[in-house]
């Protein structure tokens, strides 16, 4: 199902079921990027960056490579790679945190300015109802001032 054309690529999308079914077969390469939704936005990012285009397929040899670097840590690698590897890392945690970021302050905007449009219907519902209230005590008045002058006249003759 993550591969349905059978060509060796994943859809960017279909990144954290890969992740998942390896966690679930206690696989190091999905339980280290599903560490924490920081790491795991960090690793994708990575990925994107590496292979392409948002929406664009991934080859599962760099997928795989880039998760086991990830669980085997800067450590593995020969020295001057390790310190490139720790610039790029940076480079990704940044960016996710820039992202995680970003996805909260437009979920707050966005709740906020739904929450000011249902008080806005509130306010007016509640403006309307205080004018209907308005007007029929005005009826009433007016109603019972009629009484009254009819009261009256009747009263005289």
């Amino acid at each position: 199902a993550l591969d349905p054309t059978g060509k060796g690529k994943i859809s960017v999308w279909k990144l954290r079921d890969l992740l998942e079914n390896l966690h679930a077969d206690r696989n190091p390469l999905g339980t280290c990027a599903l560490a924490n939704e920081f790491k795991f936005r960090a690793v994708r990012v990575e990925l994107l960056q590496e292979n392409g285009q948002l929406g664009e397929e991934m080859e599962f040899g760099k997928v795989i490579q880039t998760l086991g670097i990830h669980v085997v840590g800067v450590h593995g690698l020969p020295y001057p790679q390790m310190l490139e590897r720790v610039e790029k890392i940076t480079y990704f945690g940044q960016v996710a945190a820039v992202s995680k970021m970003t996805s909260l302050f437009r979920s707050l905007r966005d709740r906020s300015a739904a929450q000011a449009e249902s008080e806005g219907e509130l306010a007016s519902e509640q403006r309307r109802a205080s004018k209907g209230e308005r007007q029929g005590k005005a009826r009433r008045r007016v109603q019972d001032e009629g009484k009254a002058e009819e009261e009256e006249g009747t009263e005289q003759r």
